[in-house]
């Protein structure tokens, strides 16, 4: 990729520059003035932070971006550019000449992102599909393709780019078609094994047939979604914030059909023309505290009320916003256009 192509203006808005990080798979925006030279910096992280703030993606880079980023001169070997990265906990640096104009963008030379997890990555694989009858009637929805492939195969496999592959799934309606087409997961080269709920649990109640003894964060999804997430920031973000749960929200925009009047009692305050409302939807996907096996009861319960009951415990739970693509393929629509989608 062109170095260029990292290159964004401090009145670029925050839309523009995830359409860079998502279209060139890059992780940093480098912000620069109108005679090229680094003013300022704009990570992934940097954009979901100032999401979870409640700004919305229309404001401009210069709200959000590092004005003193981390850089190195010229020529720096590139042993202590590593070792800056390091102390910085940083896995990109630019490179600047004596005018401040970039010449180059470092990564850190690891694989930390597709390092192998030992945590247990969590699919919800039982569902009836009725949103999508009679699609479902004699295929269990994760089995339906996407890609030519069912869409649990392709989640699987997105999951496994980032690292994991220790799969726990949990099945009920048509699940020996689940379990014959995965059987150990060997043919991906991953460890599938499963959970079979007797009768439906929600999208909890089968957390509480793992083991007791687990100690690492487990990741939790739902079988028939589509996204782009990458699950290993969304693993580092969990820890990093020592939360007991984590829950992953898209911020969708909704703009009001009609003006609004605010008031005060019956004293007029103000009038706001169609106004947009920002609200944060729930994606499905989870990191959650091990210790949450011993929390939830062994009978039908949904994440939603399992959240509440950790709220009113007075545990840690944030939000990690995504701005990458999301689809929720239990939706008959959003799957047929992933389906007719090209790639």
């Amino acid at each position: 990729m062109k170095l260029e192509k990292n290159f964004l203006r401090k009145d670029d808005s925050v839309r523009k520059a995830i359409g860079v990080l998502n279209k060139f798979k890059c992780q940093i925006i480098l912000v620069i003035d109108k005679n090229k030279k680094l003013i300022g910096t704009v990570t992934d992280g940097d954009i979901r932070r100032s999401i979870a703030k409640g700004n919305t993606l229309d404001c401009d880079l210069k709200k959000l971006m590092n004005k003193e980023p981390v850089k190195v001169k010229e020529k720096e070997n590139f042993s202590n550019i590593q070792k800056i990265m390091k102390n910085n906990s940083i896995l990109q640096i630019p490179e600047v000449n004596k005018l401040g104009k970039v010449i180059k963008l470092h990564f850190w030379n690891s694989k930390s992102q597709s390092k192998n997890k030992k945590n247990v990555f969590f699919i919800l694989a039982g569902g009836k599909g009725k949103r999508l009858w009679p699609l479902t009637k004699n295929t269990p929805k994760p089995m339906l393709k996407v890609r030519n492939k069912p869409m649990l195969e392709n989640l699987i496999n997105d999951a496994k780019n980032f690292g994991f592959n220790n799969f726990t799934i949990s099945v009920n309606y048509k699940k020996e078609k689940i379990i014959n087409y995965f059987k150990n997961g060997k043919n991906l080269n991953v460890v599938i094994r499963y959970i079979s709920e007797k009768k439906p649990l929600g999208t909890a109640g089968s957390l509480s047939m793992l083991k007791k003894n687990m100690k690492l964060p487990i990741i939790i999804t739902n079988g028939d979604i589509h996204t782009k997430v990458n699950f290993s920031e969304l693993l580092d973000f969990h820890n990093k914030n020592k939360a007991f749960a984590t829950v992953v929200v898209k911020q969708i925009e909704k703009m009001n059909s009609f003006g609004v009047v605010k008031t005060k009692g019956i004293i007029f305050k103000d009038f706001i023309e169609k106004p947009v409302e920002k609200i944060n939807i729930n994606t499905g996907i989870y990191v959650l505290n091990p210790n949450i096996i011993k929390i939830i009861p062994k009978r039908k319960i949904d994440m939603p009320e399992v959240l509440i009951k950790l709220r009113n415990k007075k545990k840690k739970i944030i939000i990690f916003p995504v701005h990458e693509e999301w689809s929720d393929l239990g939706i008959k629509k959003d799957l047929r256009a992933k389906q007719n989608k090209k790639k």
